[in-house]
């Protein structure tokens, strides 16, 4: 019996040491088997419509030729699942090698991606298209230009940014402002690069792309980026990231852009202003931008424009007279602006700075207390430290630990957390005493996590709980079912047995009286309370209880979960726990939720501990960098 052709060109490529692709080897069977392997997938997509196996589409597109193709053009009018859609479409990328087909593709895909009837399908058909390479320019182009869907011009436009970058003039650089998506992602298929270019982009994140291409071209187009810093349909994303591009440039033009910014809408996007403009030594015009805000209803930027123009004010008799009163404010946002000012004020030589500054260790709002604690480190003068001794004794939890971190980092002394043992040590060195060099004392913006484990009534992971008033955030999205190696003992364990593990046990050891609350999130956010409730043996076996009916589903909400926890306005320190990037809620962006928080937190201190399972996390790094927190990864 003789070979069949089929047989006989896998041997001879067998022999040679090649594969043969499935499609190749399709393609060169003959004919009539062609066509009766086309019919036969197109009718199984008839019959079984949207009930028919994705994969379909791609055995049917590998078959190659224009009968397989024009099946699969007929299939799309058979299924009408997004899912089922989106498949089919990526399944055309198959005919990219083929001079005949690959354009009557391209073609097909930005017909459905301008025409198709439902929004997801005009997406996925934008999505297929950047597999023809540089072919598919032109349609992602036109669709960037004319689409009147946002989300398919930032899919289309997002692939071109490199090219759009290269080519130069306004054109370019208003489609990149207006369209790109800045996710934080890597490896997209960039269209237009030489191989060494691609080599050169491999691993960056898209939104860091995104960023260098817009700094190389600045200086043409300052008045360009600062109208869409103005605008409102600019994102979040995109404002704090045209903050940060005017802040490295030393440009007049962009100074005036940081000022303007300051006023900007969006109270996030101006907090970061405010914090950068100061900076701007240079720029006579800083305290005009600034001292309107001192009457701004967002209480993080009256904080920071009072704190701000302490700096540069600190010279000024008037201002100073200013921040005294400041400081005897019922706004407690304003004392908190102002103990930064009599910072400044002290160390510019006023005389009277120090004691308004001290008075306010005793502020009855806890955020203040804090506040001014820190502005004592950075006044660095030996009148604080009996103050702070006697803060020792008046202070508990997680305030009382921070005014023992600001006596070492003072004092270079460690005498433990007991005043009295202080107080013999004042006694004995307070005559000759001269406060530390700041440059020769380890600065302790993390609570000191020294002493022995026997102090400590509890432990989350390798965190110590310290506070008397604590939120405990954790992930309980569906991916903490996967297994963890953090567990003890032979049985293999979730990640969420785990975290569930480690909850518990510091429920257990959690003494009475502690003030506290548990929240879990996944698509959903679910909370023990509405707010901090005290430790008592009935609120003990009910959060246990709590913890035990646990389970893990769905996304992660994790900007909702953190807005929960802070909306409590007792909460001074939280332990945050997540295997992975918030994919529910409002936000989901890791530099915006970073921004809100900042936002969130410069009139509250709170302190936020990250847990990461089983990855790193750049969000939770951020939030323990930005709180003074402390960051731990765990498997």
């Amino acid at each position: 019996m003789s070979a069949s052709p089929r047989t006989v060109l896998a041997a001879l490529l067998g022999a040679a040491g090649l594969a043969l692709a499935p499609g190749a080897v399709a393609r060169a069977a003959a004919p009539g088997a062609q066509e009766d392997s086309v019919r036969q997938l197109a009718r199984t997509i008839a019959k079984e419509k949207d009930a028919v196996d994705p994969e379909v589409f791609e055995r049917l597109a590998r078959i190659g030729g224009k009968a397989s193709f024009e099946a699969l053009r007929r299939a799309l009018r058979d299924v009408s699942d997004d899912a089922l859609r989106a498949a089919a479409y990526a399944a055309f990328a198959s005919y990219r090698e083929d001079e005949d087909l690959a354009p009557a593709s391209v073609e097909l895909l930005s017909d459905e991606a301008q025409e198709a009837e439902q929004e997801a399908w005009r997406r996925a058909a934008t999505r297929a298209l950047p597999a023809f390479g540089d072919r598919a320019l032109e349609a992602l182009d036109d669709i960037v230009l004319r689409h009147r869907d946002p989300e398919c011009r930032a899919i289309a436009c997002d692939v071109l940014v490199p090219w759009y970058g290269e080519r130069g003039g306004e054109a370019g650089l208003r489609a990149i402002l207006e369209n790109a998506s800045l996710q934080q992602v890597s490896g997209l298929p960039y269209l237009r690069l030489e191989p060494r270019e691609r080599a050169a982009l491999e691993g960056r994140v898209h939104r860091e792309i995104v960023r260098a291409i817009l700094a190389r071209g600045l200086a043409q187009h300052r008045p360009l980026l600062a109208q869409r810093l103005d605008a409102r349909d600019a994102s979040r994303v995109w404002k704090l990231l045209i903050v940060r591009l005017f802040h490295d440039d030393p440009a007049a033009e962009s100074t005036a852009a940081l000022a303007r910014a300051c006023a900007n809408r969006d109270p996030a996007v101006a907090l970061l202003a405010v914090e950068l403009l100061v900076a701007r030594r240079d720029f006579e015009g800083r305290a005009a931008a600034l001292r309107p805000l001192i009457d701004s209803a967002e209480p993080a930027l009256r904080r920071a424009s009072i704190a701000a123009l302490g700096e540069i004010l600190a010279r000024d008799p008037g201002f100073q007279a200013e921040l005294r009163e400041l400081a005897r404010s019922p706004d407690p946002v304003a004392r908190m602006g102002a103990a930064v000012g009599l910072s400044y004020a002290h160390r510019a030589g006023n005389p009277r700075a120090l004691d308004a500054l001290h008075a306010l260790l005793a502020d009855p709002e806890w955020p203040v207390r804090v506040e001014a604690l820190r502005r004592v480190l950075d006044a660095r003068d030996g009148r604080s430290v009996p103050l702070l001794i006697e803060r020792l004794d008046a202070e508990t939890g997680r305030v009382a630990r921070d005014v023992h971190a600001i006596l070492v980092a003072l004092t270079g002394v460690d005498r433990g957390r007991l005043a009295q043992a202080w107080r013999h040590w004042w006694e004995r060195e307070g005559p000759r005493f001269e406060p530390v060099d700041a440059a020769g004392v380890r600065r302790v913006a993390v609570e000191p996590d020294d002493g022995p484990a026997s102090e400590v009534a509890a432990r989350f992971y390798e965190l110590r709980v310290h506070s008397e008033r604590v939120a405990f955030v954790l992930d309980v999205s569906g991916s903490m079912r996967n297994p963890s190696t953090s567990g003890q003992g032979t049985v293999e364990k979730s990640r969420m047995d785990v975290a569930k593990e480690e909850l518990t046990e510091v429920l257990r050891r959690l003494p009475d009286g502690t003030m506290f609350n548990v929240i879990f999130f996944e698509s959903q956010v679910r909370a023990l309370e509405k707010e901090l409730v005290v430790m008592k043996p009935a609120a003990r076996q009910k959060a246990l209880r709590f913890v035990r009916e646990q389970y893990s589903l769905g996304g992660t909400a994790l900007y909702p979960a953190l807005e929960l926890a802070f909306a409590d306005t007792l909460v001074d320190t939280v332990y945050l726990l997540s295997d992975g990037a918030p994919t529910e809620g409002a936000i989901t962006d890791i530099e915006e939720i970073r921004a809100e928080v900042a936002r969130w937190n410069a009139t509250r201190h709170v302190r936020v501990h990250g847990v990461a399972m089983g990855q790193d996390s750049t969000l939770l790094r951020w939030l323990c960098e930005d709180t003074g927190g402390r960051y731990v990864r765990v498997d």
